[in-house]
């Protein structure tokens, strides 16, 4: 029992068989203690092998974050990015880039709309060529082109009206000839 004293256990039984029952206890208590002891020692070791693994994640992401860094001040150095008091940061930058790309939109239609403006200008050109060539030909003095087409138009309409009366009483003239010639041969002589 003075043993038992030496470590601590206070309130030790007078009597053999208490004691028994009491040195269990603590025997389990013992062997409770060790296993949450040795768990405790397993949480830590597994905890720091953990924060040496996110210690060297850490150390790899500050590391390419200093590449990145670098890269990016190089990068814009030499633009009016670089020539501002302080670095400017991508996130900054974020909304500039936006507006760049429709920016870049505007001006593809702008040269679309262009490149159509110059064929219109072609054909304008073309037409206006044309018209003379064909009001020359005709007579016609105008200064403008669209006066002189509108005259062109009035002149082959009326050649096409003329044409059709020509062509129908053309019809008409082969039919009284017909008629003439039946009539003709039907007379005795």
């Amino acid at each position: 029992m003075s043993q038992l004293l030496r470590f601590g256990a206070e309130d030790v039984p007078d009597h053999l068989d208490d004691a028994v029952v009491f040195a269990d206890g603590l025997v389990t208590q013992v062997q409770a203690l060790r296993s949450r002891t040795s768990a405790a020692a397993e949480a830590v070791e597994r905890t720091e092998k953990a924060l040496e693994m996110r210690s060297e994640a850490l150390a790899a992401a500050e590391k390419a974050l200093q590449g990145w860094t670098s890269d990016w001040t190089d990068a814009t150095a030499s633009t009016w990015l670089g020539q501002q008091d302080r670095p400017v940061t991508p996130s900054e930058i974020a909304p500039v880039l936006a507006a760049l790309q429709d920016l870049e939109k505007l001006l593809q239609r702008k040269s679309d709309l262009d490149h159509r403006i110059d064929g219109m200008r072609r054909d304008q050109a073309a037409f206006r060529t044309a018209v003379d060539t064909i009001a020359e030909r005709l007579g016609i003095d105008a200064p403008e082109p669209l006066p002189a087409f509108m005259e062109i138009k009035a002149r082959l309409s009326g050649l096409r009206e003329n044409h059709a009366l020509l062509k129908r009483l053309a019809g008409e003239s082969d039919d009284k000839q017909a008629e003439r010639r039946i009539v003709a041969e039907e007379k005795p002589e």
